[in-house]
């Protein structure tokens, strides 16, 4: 495919269905329960996912597109081969997020649940897994074996999801976004 072809209206299908060559993925421990694998290839946008191990198994936040799941798959591998991933989460439902839901399910099984937000739940249906959801209202929990992850949702941009460490703080995903900085009255800023 051409970028002409990855138009606007394209650019979803482009990123399920290409095939890109030589995708990387570096991954860096954080703690002893916490990876961050980052996916790059050329003509791609860099996917930064994080595992989060627990007792009863693993999440794996923005596990990528169909383009770099076979990686990423792989580098998970590499961290331990009997990992027991169990929740797969999204920061957005864009396809460099989880576009490899498909594959996901064939490769992992369909005993993965889907943890999402109510808002985007309907557009991770879109993927067409069978695959089980949870939906975390703001400050919902999920726990996964002596970890417990809460949700954070954006009043800003609805269908912006993160997942907070209550432990650590540590926010995981491509984060919610903060309210923009209140602006004082001209006369004022300079004051600050």
């Amino acid at each position: 495919r051409t970028g002409a072809d990855v138009g606007t209206g394209g650019h979803a299908a482009f990123l399920q269905q290409s095939h890109v060559e030589n995708v990387l993925v570096d991954c860096a421990q954080l703690d002893d329960r916490t990876w961050r694998l980052q996916a790059t290839a050329e003509g791609l946008r860099t996917v930064v996912s994080y595992l989060l191990m627990g007792r009863h198994g693993c999440l794996l936040m923005d596990p990528g597109s169909a383009v770099t799941w076979p990686a990423t798959l792989d580098a998970l591998a590499g961290i331990d081969e009997s990992l027991d991933v169990r929740w797969i989460a999204g920061s957005t439902v864009h396809p460099t997020s989880v576009g490899a839901l498909p594959l996901i399910q064939a490769t992992l099984g369909s005993d993965i649940t889907v943890v999402t937000s109510q808002a985007q739940a309907p557009l991770v249906a879109h993927y067409g897994t069978l695959l089980p959801h949870v939906t975390l209202p703001q400050d919902g929990s999920l726990e996964i074996g002596g970890r417990a992850l809460i949700a954070e949702l954006s009043r800003f941009e609805p269908l912006r999801f993160g997942l907070r460490d209550s432990a650590t703080g540590r926010m995981f995903g491509t984060g919610v976004p903060k309210p923009p900085p209140a602006r004082l009255p001209a006369r004022l800023e300079g004051a600050r």
